[in-house]
């Protein structure tokens, strides 16, 4: 049972504990290479869901071979050495999952909030390339990651509605680019008035606006209920994490259940 719960906290601990050294490292060895893969290959949700899979069998198998596997009496450490291995691999277990997640190609990312429905509900999961820009620049259209700036340690999501040099207006919700009305088939309908108002109360984008080189207006789809550049103002690229690409879950609260029509839609 001991071994059991050292294998929980960390993996392989238990098989150190049981004098199973060898076959501990294999098994140390087999789950890092889901995780390398992970780091290696490209955002694609098929082969995510592969490593996904292949790496939860694993650690489920990892904790079912140190259930039934019997101890090494030759080979079985001394209290002292068993609790030093196994503290170094709980450390070393610690240490790995901050790497992974700032070496990580993807990030996943919940939606708490309604200000990008109905592309994005309330309870979606989805998947961020955080590797979208190295190469390229954010485009209009883009549904993006960015720092909040009125708090970096915030992740905002929301879609790019204009890229440096264009010139923008919003007026009831509507978006002017470059002096000709947007065509948005992704805004929540409903979320733009149908009459022309004579009273603007954003910060930004009431009148023509120029954006500046390098920086970014962002808006969420859902317009009557975002808090988005026409308050806060733009975006710079250095702050756009990256870009959203596939819904790989999606919970109805109300409802209790999933979605099961939202699961592996892309993010448009």
């Amino acid at each position: 049972m001991f071994a059991v719960l050292a294998t929980l906290i960390a993996p392989a601990a238990g098989h150190v504990v049981l004098g199973r050294w060898r076959r501990g490292v294999v098994w140390l060895i087999a789950l890092l290479v889901p995780v390398f893969l992970f780091l290696l290959l490209p955002p694609y949700p098929p082969a995510l869901l592969g490593i996904g899979i292949a790496l939860a069998a694993l650690r489920i198998g990892v904790v079912i071979d140190a259930a039934f596997l019997r101890a090494d009496a030759a080979r079985l450490p001394s209290w002292k050495w068993a609790f030093l291995a196994w503290a170094l691999l709980i450390v070393g277990n610690m240490a790995i999952q901050p790497a992974v997640k700032a070496l990580a190609p993807i990030r996943a990312y919940t939606i708490p909030a309604q200000s990008m429905m109905e592309t994005l509900l309330v309870g979606d999961y989805v998947l961020v390339d955080l590797t979208a820009y190295r190469r390229t620049s954010p485009k209009r259209g883009d549904v993006v990651v960015l720092a909040y700036p009125g708090d970096e340690s915030r992740d905002f999501i929301m879609r790019v509605v204009a890229i440096g040099g264009d010139t923008i207006q919003v007026r009831d919700h509507r978006v002017w680019l470059n002096a000709q009305p947007l065509a948005e088939p992704y805004v929540r309908p409903g979320s733009t008035g149908d009459a022309p108002s004579s009273v603007c109360r954003y910060v930004f984008g009431c009148e023509p606006l120029v954006v500046p080189a390098e920086s970014y207006f962002v808006m969420g789809d859902n317009r009557d209920n975002s808090q988005d550049s026409r308050y806060w103002g733009f975006v710079r690229r250095e702050k756009i994490r990256g870009r959203a690409f596939v819904i790989y879950f999606s919970w109805d609260r109300r409802q209790h259940g999933p979605r099961w029509p939202r699961i592996g839609a892309r993010v448009v």
